[in-house]
């Protein structure tokens, strides 16, 4: 029978203090079923060091909220100071969304409504982008095996507390984007990072441009999922998981469940792959912008024509931010482009495209953002330095 259990964080957990061991800490019984309160749920396996962990906003489609940033961090410091050999086995509550990104609409209503500090504000950031980094340790000798199973939409925050990891297994449920972009945001949680390094190059400027979404096993094609299981033999391979005495096996009770890419079909990106590097590969977002428009001037229906389109509702403020960052970023270690993200993001929660954005998309919702600068051309170089003159 199995021993469940809850974790419940520290009194100080702000300060990342533990006031007790890391073993106490990790079993405390609770009952079988998540209360809607608990928006993370952690349950031990009996016989085993290993836990599920369930993001648990499915109202919210699992969006990422500061209290579940520090319980989640809490929880693998404990883990890592436990120094005992696990499997953790990371997916969201519900059929939806494994997470659909941080809680935006808050910072909104923190920043507009409550009148809030700016480093009120950029504290979720901080913390949000202090735990993804930690996520990206956890194959460093822990022994902790985390393996987050994209069950649904991932994007933004949900990307940032599962790329970094060692196995992110995609079903042909699975939604991923990095859709900032059109809310005047910038693919942060180490977006900056891993999207440079896509391959082909150009593929991960484009993804994050233009927010395109991936879905099911493209998300493997892409190079960001590890494996590709089916959903119908997901709930089997997260029992194997559980169950296993010996964390080191993970790799081979992947493999068995996962299906090969030769099995799965083609990239549905493949035809475009070559425009894609054609034009995503340029060293500016003007140059980019205009090569599309030069390819789709005579035919409404190709690529370039489509993908022009798409580039112009977003924010262009927002499109410089993202290349400069993906272009500074394909050299820059993770910690680096995290550090370089938090002053990028402090800049954007003082910037009116990045609230407008929000107001826009979450809050009003009438899809009609008035980006200020309005134009491409009038979005200089000295405006984007500010996002990157303390990074």
């Amino acid at each position: 029978m199995k021993h469940n259990c809850k974790w419940l964080p520290s009194p100080t957990i702000l300060g990342r203090g533990f006031l007790l061991g890391p073993m106490s800490l990790l079993r405390r019984s609770v009952s079988a079923t998540a209360k809607e309160s608990e928006s993370v749920v952690i349950r031990s396996q009996s016989n085993t060091n290993n836990y599920s962990l369930t993001l648990n906003r499915p109202k919210a489609l699992n969006s990422l909220s500061v209290e579940m940033i520090d319980q989640m961090t809490s929880f693998y410091k404990s883990l890592i100071s436990a120094k005992q050999p696990c499997v953790v086995v990371v997916k969201g509550e519900g059929d939806k969304a494994f997470c659909a990104g941080g809680d935006v609409r808050r910072l909104y209503d923190m920043k507009v409504k409550e009148n809030k500090s700016v480093e009120e504000v950029t504290l979720f950031f901080k913390l949000e982008y202090e735990l993804d980094y930690l996520m990206s340790t956890l194959g460093n000798n822990t022994g902790i095996h985390n393996v987050c199973v994209w069950n649904g939409i991932v994007m933004g925050g949900g990307v940032g507390i599962s790329v970094h990891g060692k196995y992110r297994v995609a079903t042909e449920h699975t939604l991923f984007a990095m859709p900032e972009s059109a809310i005047g945001f910038h693919t942060d949680v180490g977006g900056a990072y891993f999207l440079p390094r896509l391959a082909p190059k150009g593929l991960g400027m484009y993804l994050g441009l233009t927010g395109h979404r991936l879905k099911g096993s493209d998300v493997l094609h892409a190079g960001i999922a590890t494996h590709f299981v089916p959903q119908q033999h997901v709930a089997d391979m997260e029992k194997r998981l559980l169950h296993t005495k010996y964390p080191e096996s993970v790799p081979c009770i992947l493999n068995e469940f996962a299906v090969h890419p030769c099995k799965l079909p083609p990239f549905s990106l493949a035809p475009e792959l070559d425009q894609i590097q054609k034009h995503f590969t340029l060293d500016s977002v003007d140059a980019i912008v205009s090569s599309l428009k030069r390819d789709g001037e005579n035919n409404t229906d190709t690529f370039g024509h489509q993908t022009w389109i798409t580039l112009q509702s977003v924010s262009p403020t927002a499109l410089k931010v993202i290349h400069r960052a993906l272009l500074e970023g394909q050299h820059k270690t993770l910690k680096q482009v995290l550090d370089m993200e938090l002053a990028i993001a402090t800049q954007c929660v003082q910037s009116h495209d990045t609230i407008e954005g929000i107001r826009a998309a979450l809050v009003d919702k009438d899809k009609n953002p008035r980006w200020n600068p309005p134009l491409l051309s009038q979005v200089d170089n000295s405006i984007i330095d500010k996002y990157f003159k303390t990074a």
